[in-house]
C-alpha cells in the first residue's frame, strides 16, 4: 500500500478550506446572482396567496376592510369587478396603466459626467399583474385584479455585494486560522 505524500495535517487543512470556499460560493450565488429570480418567485407566490385570501372571504360583508388591509400590508393594488366592470371592492392604490416614459428625464446624459454615475432611466419599471375569476356564493362571477410593483433589486444587490466582500475576507481569514488549528490539533496524536 502506497503512503500519500501529503500529510494528514495538510489534508484536513485543505478539506476545511474547500468547505469554506464552497460556502462562500453558495452565499454569493444566492445573495447576488439569483436574488432577482428569488425575489420575483416570492412576489408571485405572495400574489397567489393574496388572491386565495380574498377568494375565501369574497362573500364576507366586511371584505372591503380585508382588501384595504391587504393593500397596506403587501403594497398591492386590489380591485374586484363584476361582469359589467363595476367595481365591487378595491384597495391599495388604483390600477392604472400609465407608461413611465413620460417621466423620464430626457436631458440626462451620463456621458457628460465623470465617475461612476447612474445610467439613464429607461422608464420601464416592472409590475406584476394577476387576474383571477372568482365565483361568489350566489353564483356571480367576479374578476379579481391584483397589481404589485416589482421593486428593482439593483441597489440591494450593490449593498449585498459590498457586504459580501467584507464577509468573504473575514471568513477566509477565519477559515485559514480554523483550518490550521484543527489540522494541527487532529494530526498531532496521529503523527
Amino acid at each position: 500500500m502506497k503512503s500519500s505524500k501529503i500529510s494528514v495535517k495538510w489534508k484536513i487543512f485543505s478539506y476545511i478550506l474547500i468547505f469554506a470556499a464552497a460556502m462562500l460560493v453558495l452565499l454569493w450565488l444566492f445573495q447576488i446572482v439569483f436574488l432577482n429570480d428569488f425575489y420575483q418567485a416570492i412576489k408571485q407566490g405572495e400574489i397567489k396567496k393574496i388572491a386565495q385570501m380574498i377568494e375565501q372571504n369574497i362573500d364576507n360583508s366586511d371584505v372591503q376592510s380585508l382588501i384595504d388591509r391587504i393593500g397596506q400590508r403587501f403594497d398591492v393594488c386590489v380591485r374586484v369587478v363584476d361582469a359589467q366592470q363595476k367595481t365591487i371592492a378595491n384597495g391599495g392604490s388604483m390600477i392604472q396603466i400609465m407608461p413611465r416614459t413620460q417621466f423620464v428625464n430626457s436631458q440626462y446624459n451620463q456621458d457628460k459626467f465623470q465617475g461612476n454615475v447612474p445610467p439613464p432611466d429607461s422608464g420601464m419599471s416592472e409590475s406584476l399583474i394577476y387576474s383571477h375569476i372568482i365565483t361568489g356564493a350566489d353564483g356571480t362571477q367576479l374578476m379579481l385584479l391584483l397589481n404589485s410593483k416589482i421593486t428593482p433589486v439593483s441597489s440591494t444587490v450593490e449593498t449585498l455585494r459590498v457586504q459580501l466582500i467584507y464577509v468573504t475576507i473575514i471568513l477566509i481569514a477565519c477559515a485559514l486560522f480554523l483550518a490550521f488549528m484543527i489540522s494541527k490539533w487532529v494530526s498531532k496524536p496521529i503523527v
